[in-house]
């Protein structure tokens, strides 16, 4: 689902040979950064995001910005923001379990996979074992 963030002031691009001057209207965030390691006024989000298009999915990167934010402030003023983290703390235990389920679905599969190679290395084991019988069968002479 992608999430399309309107720019209140865009960005052009400068006319490239054979191609017209292309605004970008959208931003696409590139780094997001939640520091509230003090739990204090000096907790931040940082965002970086550049300019995108969504039309041709275009970013330019080489034009990075960045938004700095006092952390708790804006949870407290900005009522957007105190949705978005809401959002984000709800999603959390999801999250975690989730993560948890891929961690235990390739231990399983790392299980499974070593249950199959040692099968088949028993099974491979056994065939020799009676090829080297039938060998020996076939040399000894009957009675």
């Amino acid at each position: 689902m992608p999430v399309i963030i309107p720019l209140t002031d865009p960005t052009s691009r400068d006319a490239v040979i054979a191609s017209p001057v292309k605004e970008f209207a959208q931003a696409y965030i590139l780094d997001l950064t939640v520091n509230t390691h003090t739990a204090s006024g000096n907790d931040y989000v940082s965002i970086t995001y550049c300019p995108f298009d969504q039309e041709s999915g275009e970013r330019l990167i080489e034009d990075k910005r960045n938004v700095t934010v006092p952390f708790w402030q804006t949870i407290e003023s900005v009522p957007e923001a105190a949705v978005v983290f809401t959002a984000v703390a709800d999603a959390l235990p999801v999250l975690i379990a989730h993560q948890k389920q891929a961690e235990d679905d390739a231990i399983a599969a790392a299980e499974a996979i070593a249950a199959a190679e040692e099968l088949a290395s028993a099974e491979a084991l056994a065939a020799e074992e009676l090829a080297a019988a039938e060998a020996l069968a076939a040399e000894t002479p009957e009675p």
